[in-house]
């Protein structure tokens, strides 16, 4: 990630990013600081730091009242480059008052992790910046719609009669008001395919003697810019007042968190900050370790003698002592890239496999510096997929020759590292892959 794409929303923030001015390009440490704090917005260093520690004093202000700070974070990678994308939201309750974990799987919210109280971090490590971005946002209005409405997700999803058959329904979701016991239904089509037929969709909920309503907030899919998607709301028109006080609700939200005004804090209730995946971010409870956390490092400290801990930015774990050779992991990675290319029919074998080379990739990040494999060498050895070729039901030989390649990768596992946990778990993997692939079912060549 270039230095000039970072935009830093703290005093420590700016600190670090003139310190990498000073040491690229040998400047003055004032001259710095000024530097990093005009790329964050500000006049000069001495404006953000007025500026940053009036924020702290509002950020006091916001706890007296009840007011949380929360966090979204996403990372991503392309190429050489790497970064982090971070949103702050204003809450007004802990987040397991406003949506459960369970309930957080029925959103946009269910590729998040939970990494702090006050922080939700995505599982996995993004191709974009601009990916980040969307995801992030995204989170942050079904955030916001929740914390608005005090709608929660319907756990298992109950749709009204006949919204299967709504004209130009999309994006549709199900939520419950826990105080009337209503269900609401959300539809978010784009407005370009509802704007000359409004009519008929006004004919339609009527003649099912539902109420539909255009909220004044643009909603949680995609409300960016003059096409993007608009928020309607259904609900049977016996339960008009719960419908009008959801509505009325969201006319005291806040604008919707969109990509296109990252970087720019709106109205005190958001901001954003763009920046290195490393150091990680870890959010103000994060800071505060808990006698758990303690003693979960205390007994991976005293883990077997044939396996080590690994941390990274996106992984944690455990992998075999030692490392092996460049020239099994290449072969392991064609032979694993070649089976995922023909097994996305196939469930069994394709998240296995997958999950494999996942694991393959952290351990050789940690087996191999850059001087021993560069950048470039390592995006090309488990990434990119081989193009996917849809076989179908597969051959007999097709078949086969992927129980030969997860073999030959079992084999070489089992030649370079030595008998431990983590071996065992990714044997383990392959064996199943194995099970499930003998089990699809084949046509004559």
């Amino acid at each position: 990630m270039s230095l000039e794409s970072i935009r830093p929303s703290t005093l420590d923030g700016i600190k670090r990013l003139a310190r990498s001015f000073k040491k690229a390009e040998e400047m003055r440490h004032s001259a710095a600081l000024d530097r990093a704090a005009v790329q964050a917005g500000f006049e000069n260093y001495q404006h953000a730091n007025r500026q940053l520690k009036s924020a702290n004093t509002e950020a006091i202000h916001r706890t007296l009242t009840n007011v949380l700070d929360f966090y979204l974070t996403a990372y991503w990678r392309s190429g050489v480059e790497a970064g982090r994308e971070t949103l702050r939201l204003q809450l007004s309750k802990p987040i397991d008052e406003i949506i459960s974990g369970r309930q957080r799987r029925k959103t946009a919210l269910h590729a998040f992790r939970r990494e702090a109280p006050d922080h939700l971090v995505f599982s996995g490590t993004l191709s974009e910046q601009s990916k980040a971005r969307w995801f992030v946002c995204k989170a942050a209005r079904v955030l916001q719609f929740c914390a608005a409405t005090m709608l929660v997700p319907a756990t298992p999803p109950r749709r009204l009669p006949g919204t299967e058959k709504l004209p130009f329904c999309d994006h549709g979701s199900v939520w419950l008001d826990r105080k009337t016991d209503t269900y609401i239904t959300a539809d978010e089509p784009y407005l370009g395919a509802v704007e000359n037929d409004r009519g008929e969709r006004d004919r339609w909920a009527h003649s099912l003697g539902l109420s539909i309503v255009c909220s004044p907030w643009r909603g949680m899919h995609n409300p960016d810019g003059t096409t993007g998607t608009q928020l309607y709301l259904i609900a049977p028109a016996s339960d008009d007042n719960a419908l009008s006080a959801v509505v009325q609700r969201l006319r005291q939200a806040g604008e919707p968190v969109i990509e296109s005004t990252w970087g720019v804090t709106m109205s005190n209730r958001w901001s954003s900050e763009s920046a290195p995946s490393l150091p990680r971010f870890r959010s103000p409870l994060a800071k505060q370790p808990t006698k758990k956390r303690a003693a979960s490092a205390q007994r991976e400290a005293r883990g077997p003698r044939n396996s080590v801990p690994y941390s990274m930015v996106m992984a944690r774990g455990r992998r075999p002592t030692g490392r092996m050779p460049l020239e099994a992991h290449t072969e392991i990675a064609t032979a694993l890239k070649e089976v995922l290319a023909t097994s996305k029919r196939r469930a069994g074998v394709y998240n296995r496999v997958g999950a494999v080379r996942s694991e393959l990739d952290d351990w050789v990040q940690c087996e191999y510096d850059r001087r021993l494999l560069p950048d470039e060498q390592f995006s090309d050895l488990y990434y990119p997929d081989h193009e996917f070729r849809d076989v179908g039901i597969p051959t007999d030989d097709g078949k086969q020759q992927n129980l030969r390649y997860l073999e030959r990768v079992k084999l070489l596992l089992l030649k370079h590292y030595p008998p431990s946990a983590p071996l065992r778990k990714i044997v383990q993997r392959i064996d199943g892959a194995i099970e499930s692939l003998v089990a699809w079912k084949t046509i004559s060549a």
